[in-house]
């Protein structure tokens, strides 16, 4: 009897997905270029392979990161698989089963979120017969990226010994960031070779339209006005106080500020309400024109969160007076008392007592974040015949920035131990409002009030 035993091989599959890691860029139009996807292939598995693309939602740091990379799986499965950490972090993997089916870069480019190149003049010329770039400029090309979003003119002018024009060279093309316009005087070495140096008058130019850098020569619009005005623009976060000053051409005459911020009320528990604050955008620089101060909402209850974003902007006329948050007031802060949160007693030379903060206050500045629309100055007595009693019962000066409007009178209290005390607090609008006469004629009661109170301790000793 013969026993034949047959063998099966098992069947061999083989895929090839892409494998890269980078940020999740061309769907959000942040401007990455990927020079290179690699791959993986799968060969002799029992089961298909799949390609995957994981989505990681990351708030452990700091910025917070969305993140997408793609890769092999030995999964036979297709069932997407999503997975919380935290109430914020989170991972969504997607397999799919045919070769390169996991290329998010081919496969997510709309036009309608990637950003594009602009088109711009790109040439050089040296002096005013030398070439076409200075008199007659080409036509307008595509910039290598989408990393370009302007075109810039430089037009540079080299002076002899005696200060007359010797050379001319003028660069046309495209730039990443929006440089200031206007003309400088610096000392010029012709070639980095030689130990020649000249004195250069050189003019720069920036616009953000395609084929806009086609100027004639010399360029116009770059007459310095002798406004000085704050610069920045940033994204998320804002600028974060670094400003850079610089010359307004003869055509803006207004400083500009702009700031597009979040606001509500937050609802997890570990979070302060501030945290619902957060900067989206922050713009200052030269403006030729004016704009109404205000503040608009943008978005309202966004993601049924009750959180929504506001712009703010203003312009001014003065140098670099766009330093403060637009159409919010400055605000003098301080705090004042006679003892300290132990119980303690201040010095009259502490910048936390009470006659520091009532008498000689700091200067106004911004608030903490344009979310505080009000200053206000208040002040609490106790009128217990004792101006310096515990803390508990200790009279209070403070100046401060309020993100609601309060009430702006005074009033008076009475404790369990029969004690009374006034409170008087002003409410206002303006820059530099919580100083001054209008805060003195609120607080006008409270020395009435005062007053009252040491002739009737007086009338009972007499």
């Amino acid at each position: 009897m013969v026993i034949a035993f047959l063998f099966f091989a098992p069947d061999v599959y083989s895929l090839t997905c892409k494998i890269e890691g980078q940020d999740h860029c061309p769907v959000w139009g942040c401007n990455q270029t990927v020079t290179a996807v690699a791959t993986c292939t799968t060969v002799g598995l029992t089961a298909a392979a799949t390609c995957t693309k994981i989505y990681q939602h990351d708030a452990s740091s700091t910025p917070w990161t969305y993140e997408t990379s793609t890769g092999c799986s030995t999964r036979s499965s297709t069932l997407n698989e999503c997975l919380f950490t935290s109430g914020t972090d989170a991972e969504c993997t997607e397999y799919c089963t045919s070769d390169n089916c996991n290329n998010i870069y081919t496969v997510e480019t709309s036009s309608s979120t990637t950003a594009t190149a602009i088109n711009c003049v790109q040439c050089r010329s040296e002096d005013a017969t030398s070439g076409n770039c200075y008199s007659n400029p080409p036509d307008a090309i595509a910039c290598p990226s989408a990393d370009y979003q302007y075109c810039t003119t430089m037009h540079t002018v080299a002076l002899d010994s005696n200060g007359a024009v010797a050379h001319e060279v003028v660069f046309r093309g495209c730039s990443k960031s929006e440089h200031n316009d206007g003309c400088s005087v610096e000392t010029l070495q012709v070639d980095g070779n030689s130990s020649t140096l000249a004195t250069s008058v050189t003019c720069t130019k920036t616009c953000s339209t395609a084929d806009c850098n086609n100027d004639s020569l010399p360029l116009s619009g770059v007459k310095g006005s002798g406004l000085s005005c704050q610069t920045c623009s940033a994204g998320s976060g804002g600028c974060g106080g670094v400003y850079n000053s610089r010359q307004c051409t003869s055509d803006q005459s207004y400083c500009y500020s702009k700031v597009i911020y979040t606001e509500g009320n937050s609802y997890y528990e570990n979070l302060d309400p501030s945290d619902s604050v957060a900067i989206v955008y922050e713009e200052r620089g030269c403006r030729n024109a004016s704009v109404t101060s205000q503040c608009t909402t943008v978005s309202n209850n966004i993601a049924n969160s009750n959180i929504q974003t506001v712009k703010c902007e203003e312009t001014c006329d003065t140098d670099n007076c766009n330093t403060q948050w637009p159409n919010r007031p400055t605000c003098s802060q301080c705090a004042g008392s006679y003892y300290d949160s132990s119980g303690n007693l201040l010095s009259d030379t502490s910048s936390s007592h009470y006659d520091w903060c009532r008498k000689d206050p700091p200067m106004p500045q911004m608030c903490a974040d344009p979310s505080y629309k009000y200053c206000y100055a208040y002040e609490k007595y106790q009128s217990d015949d004792d101006n310096e009693v515990k803390w508990g019962y200790s009279k209070e000066f403070r100046r401060g920035c309020l993100k609601e409007k309060e009430w702006s009178k005074c009033k008076s209290s009475k404790f369990e131990d029969k004690r009374k005390a006034v409170y008087c607090q002003f409410v206002c609008d303006k820059d530099d409002c919580n100083l001054g006469s209008d805060v003195t004629k609120l607080m006008a009661p409270l020395r009435l009030i005062l007053m009252t109170v040491f002739i009737s301790a007086v009338w009972k000793n007499f």
